[in-house]
């Protein structure tokens, strides 16, 4: 074989083997390339996320707040009026601690998002100093959350809790809020909800 030839024969050996690593480079570089942006995607992704649950459940709270002041405005009024009438007709019940037995309402509960959430009201009584007791139950487990009570022109609000929904079992739970201050106590009934 003459000399040309195998010299030929070489530098395309030589030529292909150049070809065939750099195509191995570029695939591994877009590969790394890929996989980068991906992963900065879905941290950006998982940002906002974040953000929006927590923009979820303030709106849920804002909304939450604004069906308790709406029940307020309706139902408020009557049972203020109603409680004025027991007090002046001599027909307050109280229990045994000599403290004015209340009508407390749960009036939302549930699972949002991966938040458990309660809030409720103290129909009827105008109190600054009470404190709102929230207890979740399920079997032998138990989750007690206390939050403030805050007056309005109608009643007093228990301020909402937002709880990890981590700290739950699944299955069938209820919640029971009690208020209580130096002159009224009183708790609602079990109000039920699931978490799955």
């Amino acid at each position: 074989m003459p000399k040309k030839q195998k010299n030929q024969k070489k530098s395309k050996k030589l030529y292909g083997g150049l070809k065939l690593f750099l195509t191995v480079i570029i695939v591994a570089l877009l590969t790394f390339g890929i996989l980068t942006l991906m992963k900065y995607l879905s941290d950006e992704k998982r940002q906002i996320d974040n953000q929006e649950d927590k923009n979820t459940a303030s709106i849920y709270e804002e909304s939450e707040k604004e069906k308790t002041n709406d029940k307020i405005s309706d139902d408020g009024y009557r049972a203020k009026e109603e409680a004025e009438k027991q007090e002046n007709n001599g027909n307050t019940t109280t229990n045994p601690d000599g403290k004015k037995n209340a009508d407390v309402i749960i009036s939302s509960a549930g699972l949002l998002n991966d938040k458990v959430i309660a809030g409720g009201m103290v129909s009827g009584v105008i109190e600054q100093d009470g404190e709102c007791t929230y207890t979740f139950s399920n079997g032998n487990t138990i989750i007690t959350e206390t939050s403030s009570a805050i007056a309005n022109a109608n009643n007093t609000i228990c301020a909402s809790v937002n709880l990890d929904k981590t700290r739950f079992i699944k299955g069938e739970w209820q919640v029971i809020l009690k208020y209580s201050s130096e002159k009224t106590e009183g708790q609602s009934e079990a109000t039920t909800f699931q978490i799955n």
